[in-house]
Formats: C-alpha cells, sequence, structure tokens
C-alpha cells in the first residue's frame, strides 16, 4: 500500500478522485495485519533491547501494510525518540492523535517530541492532554512538571513556539514541493 504524496506532505489530498487515497481507504487484508502486527511484536523486542534502528525498521513495515493505525505511528514515534528523531517523532506522534483523538498516549508522543524539540510550553499542553485524557501515571505527571519549568525558565511563550513550528514545517512543506518540481512562492 503506497502513501499519497499530498498526505504524506500536508495530511490532507486536494484531489477527490486520488486513486491511492481510495485504496487505503479498503479495508486491509487479513494478511497484511498479520504481517503488520508480527513487524510490531518484532519492534517491540528489540524497543526493549535499546536497538531503536531496528526497532524503527520493523514499525516503519508495519505503518507501510496499515497506514491508518494509531497503535504502530505511535510505536514509530516513540522508536524516533530514541534515536533522537524529534520532528519525525512529532509527526508520527501528530498522526496518531489525527487518527485516534481519544487515545491518550499520543498525546504523550507529542509531549516527548515536543520536548526534544524544545517546545516546551507545547509539550505541557501536550502532556497536559494525555493526563486530562487518563494517561495520569508517574512518568507522565513527571514529564510534565519537568517540561512545564522549562517552559517557565525558557524566556518564550506557548505563541513563539506556535509560531515557529508553523514556520519550520511551512518551510520543510515548501522544501519538500520543490523537491517535487512545484512552483514555490
Amino acid at each position: 500500500m503506497s502513501e499519497c504524496p499530498y498526505v504524506k506532505e500536508s495530511g490532507k489530498c486536494p484531489v477527490p478522485t486520488c486513486p491511492v487515497c481510495k485504496a487505503n481507504k479498503e479495508e486491509v487484508s487479513d494478511r497484511a495485519k498479520e504481517k503488520a502486527d508480527k513487524a510490531k511484536e518484532e519492534g517491540n523486542q528489540a524497543f526493549k533491547a535499546e536497538d531503536f534502528k531496528l526497532a524503527l525498521r520493523h514499525y516503519t513495515l508495519a505503518v507501510n501494510l496499515v497506514p491508518n493505525s494509531h497503535v504502530f505511528r505511535s510505536n514509530r514515534s516513540a522508536a524516533y525518540c530514541g534515536l533522537g528523531q524529534y520532528k519525525e517523532a512529532l509527526d508520527d506522534a501528530q498522526k496518531t492523535i489525527e487518527l485516534n483523538p481519544s487515545w491518550a498516549k499520543g498525546y504523550s508522543r507529542a509531549g516527548f517530541a515536543f520536548r526534544g524539540l524544545r517546545y516546551y510550553h507545547l509539550s505541557a499542553e501536550a502532556y497536559s492532554k494525555a493526563i486530562e485524557m487518563g494517561e495520569n501515571n508517574e512518568k507522565t505527571t513527571s514529564s510534565l512538571a519537568e517540561v512545564q519549568k522549562l517552559a517557565k525558565d525558557s524566556g518564550y511563550t506557548r505563541s513563539d513556539e506556535a509560531k515557529n513550528l508553523a514556520a519550520e514545517q511551512d518551510a520543510e512543506k515548501q522544501a519538500a514541493m520543490a523537491e517535487m518540481g512545484c512552483c514555490v512562492m
């Protein structure tokens, strides 16, 4: 199963009759789900062994087989965090939230990724949402307290962080469009 380049870059496809998006909406075969579950389990084993690169490979296979699984996206986000690739981790965390906005773990993954990107206010917001939705454990509450202190000491406001993030994402989108041969204005 392939991923629409528009969805990959912007999260939405502007083409109503896009064959890639239509195919992705069709039910995933049982065989693909079984392969994805096996890849996830292998990824979990690698993650526990702190082999984040191998975990990332397995989780990416699972995502490629079942792109609309919030669990597979969340796991891959954690692997990216383990590798210090926080931008990619945030992308997967945000996709996790998009796929299942009522799943608290997606917000804690976003909180961790925002922290790695040094967006402490946004991190605190995401951790707060995770706690509000039921992920009220020691790790999440201590992470929230930590980023709240970092946010206070950072000298930036939530608005500053949101503007910086939007500017970064816009620059990345323009670079991707230029790479695809699109006109960038």
